[in-house]
């Protein structure tokens, strides 16, 4: 979506960020899939209500049926609505101080810049994990105030998490903008702090394949029980957080080794770039 001059200003009132029609689709899609249990029990009780399905379930215990679903649509519904405001930061600043802030993160975070005028930033990262396409970054400048937005990149497949990285786009770039300002020449000490954070991930990676460990043998006795969708939903969910942390643990990896290559080739100390 191209944003016209009404659509910044609008941006700049409400302090959301503006999505056309597909992209509000997109990202609120899996709160529609988590309503559609609520449409097949609307289903099965209109056809046991006409006497179409008689050996059915009975009604009481059918409403049972969406109400988890119906709370984590929610959950989402509100996470995803909460994802689409603007980050504010009232800070005096100049256009160059912005534009070097935006060098030094796209240099370290690989963002392309598709839009950069006075006002209005629009930046994209490309991530090739299994469950992150990229992010979208707007960055709106009014007078002496910043509104910052990052959200997954609606224009390839969107996620209902950016893992982490949303933030990590908008603190980075703050973080170099706060160093432009007081003259500070560009390092990697930010990322060096994220990258130590990894030591405190691994515990929560630990309790997260013993859950899903757990969530294993528990939809098998689902599926045992007739709970099929249940079954699948659990299996699903454990096999594909496993897949996805594997993965991520290999992009880490990857960037790891690419950022101590770049360190070597210039012939700079561990910290520094």
């Amino acid at each position: 979506m191209n944003y016209t001059q009404q659509d910044i200003e609008l941006m700049k009132r409400t302090k959301r960020l503006k999505l056309s029609t597909w992209q509000t689709v997109a990202h609120y899609l899996f709160v529609m899939f988590l309503c559609s249990p609520l449409l097949f029990t609307i289903y099965f009780i209109g056809s046991a209500y006409f006497g179409f399905d008689e050996g059915g379930r009975p009604v009481s215990e059918l409403l049972l049926l969406p109400v988890p679903f119906i709370i984590l649509a929610l959950i989402v519904f509100f996470n995803q609505r909460r994802r689409l405001k603007f980050t504010i930061i009232h800070i005096l600043y100049t256009h160059d101080d912005v534009r070097e802030a935006l060098r030094r993160t796209a240099h370290s975070l690989q963002w392309r810049i598709e839009t950069e005028r006075p006002d209005y930033i629009r930046a994209f990262r490309t991530d090739q994990w299994v469950g992150n396409h990229g992010e979208m970054v707007t960055i709106i400048k009014d007078e002496n105030t910043l509104l910052l937005n990052s959200i997954s990149d609606l224009s390839r497949k969107p996620t209902f998490s950016s893992f982490g990285w949303d933030k990590k786009n908008i603190n980075t770039f703050l973080f170099n903008l706060a160093q432009t300002l007081q003259n500070i020449p560009a390092n990697s000490w930010y990322e060096d702090r994220e990258e130590r954070k990894w030591y405190a991930k691994k515990f929560f990676r630990y309790i997260a394949y013993f859950f899903s460990a757990c969530m294993v043998p528990l939809s098998v006795f689902l599926a045992v029980k007739g709970e099929f969708v249940m079954a699948i939903i659990l299996f699903g969910g454990a096999l594909f957080y496993i897949y996805s942390d594997i993965r991520l643990m290999r992009e880490e990896r990857s960037q790891k080794n690419k950022n101590t290559v770049v360190r070597h080739l210039h012939n700079e100390p561990d910290g520094k770039l």
